[in-house]
């Protein structure tokens, strides 16, 4: 058994770029879950830093 809780789960945050959609995303990629992050065309860039923080891609 994983010790992360949501290890094979997906997860979609949207408006996860920033502030409380981007603390929620880092906290369900920090419990196992693959995350995807949708956020607004403008926010392109900071989705990209925070995939790339994540382990992901954008």
């Amino acid at each position: 058994m994983s010790s992360l809780p949501l290890e094979g789960r997906v997860a979609i945050v949207t408006g996860g770029s920033r502030g409380i959609g981007g603390a929620i995303s880092t906290l369900l990629a920090e419990d196992g879950a693959t995350v995807a992050v949708v956020g607004l065309p403008e926010d392109q860039a900071r989705t990209q830093t925070l995939a790339s923080r994540l382990n992901g891609a954008a």
